[in-house]
């Protein structure tokens, strides 16, 4: 959220109050007073000071320039409103989550900058109305700012004196720095160029050494400005490819983890990432901290492909899944409502920042149920690291062994296709090449019984070669349990659309169409109240307060005994029938319209309606180029191979014996390829007349010009002319 270590240099340009402003000044301040240090993890080496031991006045100092805060900003803090009296069109439900959600983002707010609460107080206001105003959403999601626009430091103190908050934020931003060159790269453009090309190189790992400097010389030109030692500047010219070749060569060898870092931050992390410490380091007690994540499943079901839901206990290991089609809120909630009913009730749940974990109907089920949600950054999967083990012991243990195993990647699955032969997978679907046989339900009895049977039961190093089964049972302290689980159920209940609050009328509760009343809501008409539906019957709704007070049970008896999953079946099949009814015979039409017939028929309308139109005549003029001219006089007479005397005797000889003296034949039955050359020849002279040949006729001739009879004719043709 916020940089915590700094140079000597970044310190002395930032001018801090109380601080010097010099390079050695500060350095001599750092020796004087023990600045917290570290050494500099970086080219040219030195010291790191963190932000923490700083006086107060220069924190605050370096807090509001890191922030920017604008000043028109700044200048409204004092005539900020509270919370409660500007934002009464927003439910109490929202309110209440988004205070808890502010509250955990001030912690860690704290926690990064090393001020103590007090302190802390007005730079995080500041900070969140920057980040409000910038529309920047990383404190916080979006939904907060619009249910807390602005709040007081008042406020925020209030809110915290209802929570206890144990979380703990730090995030680290150390920055890279290249030692300066002498070549004519490093220089260029002061520094720009090597900029660019470092930064196309991240962009696009592909790019050649050509491409980039391709890009350079579109960018730059094909000069550029380079700096001497005596400050002098001249212009030289672009270096070659060899060059670039050498830069980009050097530049990834000598900073491999930047570039992985940008280029494969996955990869980055496995090689690079620190693994100090253990990641469970203060869990001492069964229940206190939970992991829950999604994955999909490495195996295929008959009606197609699913993912599941899994949630651990850290200290124990213990370990419960849920397949589900869609990674969603509902699944989550069912999931943990199973864990909490068998395992308890536990103190702290980790999630990451998936849209199903930071709804506010989750957020909001577990501010209900006394449960912390710790949130983790955005790509951060090993924040969370006991989930994530879990899933890859399942799919590599259990997954093979399932009919309709995939495979972990593309590779995989590539590989399992290939055991079988070419004749053997040819026209097969998914369902044959894998043999799928398992549906949604059997693979979750499947996955019960691994966890049941086989995961609780093995020993994990992490536990000291403890199974999950032993050391559950060798806690001996009590655990929060729920005796009333219709309670668990309504606090879990979906809410109604529309934030959940209706208004009662006189006729009681409308919602969805339908009419809820109960005589328990004679004294809240005209009143709003929170609304939960009953998973299990679509007849029935439970109405609360805005201050979670259960007011009464209200029903609708057009509904009342109807199960919402079964109703949803049933639209199903009759959206299903529609389509057949309806839908298909429209599709079986619409394939009978192509493209190509719509434009006959269209064309062949125009030629019927004008093709009787003639257009009078239009004034013209002879154009004429010198190479038109030339042809002119190449088509005066037509062109006749040049022959000998004594071939020209021959070929009259030829004529009076076989064609002048001899009687006609009789005429016989035209064969295919006479019937060929009489329709090449006609439309071969409908194209010197200048009219249009269809498309299949132009085709047709096209082919016919290379055939060998086509070519007979055409010869014997030019022959009988050049004699004539």
């Amino acid at each position: 959220m916020i940089k915590e270590w700094f140079t000597a240099k970044e310190i002395a340009v930032l001018s801090l109050t109380g601080i010097p402003s010099t390079l050695r000044g500060v350095q001599k301040y750092a020796e004087r007073t023990g600045l917290k240090s570290r050494p500099r993890n970086a080219r040219g080496g030195g010291y790191e000071y963190h932000i923490s031991s700083l006086p107060e006045k220069a924190r605050m100092d370096l807090i509001n320039q890191l922030v920017k805060i604008p000043e028109n900003i700044t200048s409204s803090i004092p005539q900020l409103q509270r919370f409660e009296d500007n934002d009464a069109g927003k439910t109490q439900e929202d309110k209440r989550v988004a205070k808890v959600a502010i509250v955990r983002a001030f912690e860690k707010f704290r926690n990064a900058s090393g001020y103590t609460i007090l302190i802390a107080e007005k730079p995080f206001q500041l900070l969140y109305e920057k980040h409000k105003v910038e529309k920047i959403y990383t404190l916080l999601p979006e939904w907060v700012f619009e249910t807390i626009p602005s709040f007081s430091i008042q406020s925020l103190r209030r809110w915290r004196a209802h929570l206890n908050s144990n979380d703990a934020y730090k995030a680290l931003g150390p920055k890279y720095g290249n030692r300066k060159g002498s070549g004519i790269i490093e220089r260029a453009e002061d520094g720009k160029m090597k900029t660019f090309i470092i930064a196309a190189m991240l962009k696009s790992p592909h790019l050649t050494a050509g491409s980039v400097r391709d890009l350079c010389r579109a960018n730059f030109g094909y000069s550029v400005s380079v700096s001497e030692p005596d400050g002098s500047i001249k212009h030289v010219e672009l270096p070659n490819v060899r060059t670039f070749v050498r830069f980009m060569a050097d530049w990834k060898k000598n900073n491999e983890e930047i570039h992985l870092r940008l280029t494969n931050p996955d990869a980055h992390k496995n090689r690079y990432q620190l693994a100090l410490g253990k990641a469970d380091a203060g869990i001492d007690r069964l229940n206190q901290v939970w992991e829950i994540d999604a994955s999909p499943l490495d195996a295929l079901c008959v009606d197609g492909r699913y993912s599941i839901y899994g949630i651990i206990d850290v200290y124990s290991r213990r370990v419960m899944y849920m397949v589900t089609k869609t990674a969603k809120t509902e699944a989550a909630l069912l999931l943990i409502r199973r864990a909490i009913i068998e395992w308890g009730v536990p103190e702290t749940i980790k999630t990451d920042n998936g849209s199903d974990f930071k709804s506010k109907r989750f957020m909001s089920a577990l501010l209900s149920l006394g449960i912390e949600q710790d949130i983790c950054p955005p790509y951060s999967g090993e924040k969370k690291p006991f989930i994530e083990r879990s899933f890859h012991t399942l799919q590599h243990d259990l997954m093979p062994l399932l009919p309709g195993y995939i495979g972990h990647s593309v590779k995989d699955r590539k590989e399992i296709e290939s055991r079988r032969s070419f004749a053997q997978r040819l026209g097969e679907d998914d369902a044959k090449t894998f043999a799928i046989e398992l549906t949604h339900t059997s693979m979750q009895v499947l996955l019960n019984q691994w966890v049941e049977q086989k995961y609780t039961h093995r020993p994990h190093s992490g536990l000291n070669k403890l199974t999950p089964f032993q050391k559950v049972n060798a806690w001996t302290q009590p655990l929060r349990r729920i005796d009333n689980l219709r309670a668990l159920d309504m606090l879990l209940a979906p809410v109604a659309g529309g934030g959940g609050y209706r208004v009662i009328g006189k006729k009681g509760i409308r919602l969805d169409g339908g009419e809820f009343y109960s005589a328990g809501l004679t004294a809240y008409i005209g009143k709003r109240v929170l609304i939960r539906h009953n998973p299990e019957d679509m007849g029935v709704i439970y109405c609360f307060t805005e201050n979670d007070e259960f007011i009464a049970e209200a029903r609708c008896i057009e509904r009342e005994g109807v199960d919402p999953v079964a109703a949803a079946a049933a639209a199903k099949r009759e959206q299903k029938r529609f389509n057949a009814e309806v839908i298909e015979p429209l599709r079986k039409e619409m394939s009978k319209i192509t493209p190509s017939k719509m434009a006959s028929d269209v064309l062949g309308l125009y030629q019927r309606e004008n093709g009787n139109v003639t257009a009078f005549p239009q004034q013209s003029e002879i154009y004429t180029t010198p190479a038109l001219a030339e042809a002119s006089r190449a088509t005066v007479s037509p062109l006749r191979p040049t022959i000998s005397e004594e071939e020209r005797k021959a070929v009259e000889k030829f004529q009076r014996e076989f064609i002048e003296d001899k009687p006609l034949a009789k005429p016989t039955q035209m064969s295919d390829e006479d019937r060929w050359w009489a329709k090449a020849k006609a439309l071969t002279e409908r194209l010197d007349r200048g009219e249009m040949l269809l498309s299949n006729d132009a085709k047709w001739l096209e082919w016919a010009k290379t055939t060998h009879w086509y070519k007979a004719q055409s010869e014997f043709e030019l022959m009988s002319t050049s004699t004539v």
